[in-house]
């Protein structure tokens, strides 16, 4: 699997500008939940519905805003898992494809986040690198209402 480190940091400065006008402290949380569902790539039925049971608990503990996961096998997976924390909606989730160019790769990445920050992380989703992630965080931070931040970023 790519190196997703510097993509997964990207996103999450485009979530944090989220909190930007918020009192509220914001809670991020990342997770290699290791071959989810079932824990690893031949799992059977019973290990994909225990791995999600545990996994539930910990993510129902934790009620993060913004939840970043990796080695996610599908979009139906992380659904699976966030529909523990009813403010979390699935915002971005990755589409690696095996060498052939044909066949999905068992593990994928997704960010999931309360509904609230919907309007500002798409169009942060484009953001291309860690320079460009910065900068685009500081021009936010200088003016912190919702309306000409999703101007800046070009949400319609």
């Amino acid at each position: 699997m790519p190196s997703l480190k510097s993509p997964l940091i990207v996103l999450l400065y485009g979530l944090l500008l989220c909190s930007v006008a918020s009192a509220e402290p914001l809670k991020a949380m990342t997770w290699n939940i290791k071959w989810f569902p079932g824990g690893f790539q031949e799992a059977t039925k019973a290990d994909e519905t225990e791995h999600i049971k545990s996994a539930s608990v910990i993510l129902e503990k934790a009620k993060p805003d913004i939840f970043l996961a990796q080695e996610i096998r599908d979009e139906k997976a992380f659904n699976d898992l966030i529909k523990v924390s009813p403010e979390l909606k699935l915002h971005v989730i990755t589409k690696f494809m095996e060498f052939d160019g044909k066949t999905p790769a068992p593990q994928q990445c997704a960010i999931a986040g309360e509904t609230g920050c919907h309007h500002v992380a798409a169009p942060c989703i484009s953001i291309a690198d860690d320079t460009t992630a910065v900068a685009a965080h500081r021009e936010a931070t200088r003016d912190t209402s919702d309306k000409d931040l999703v101007s800046r970023t070009g949400a319609n």
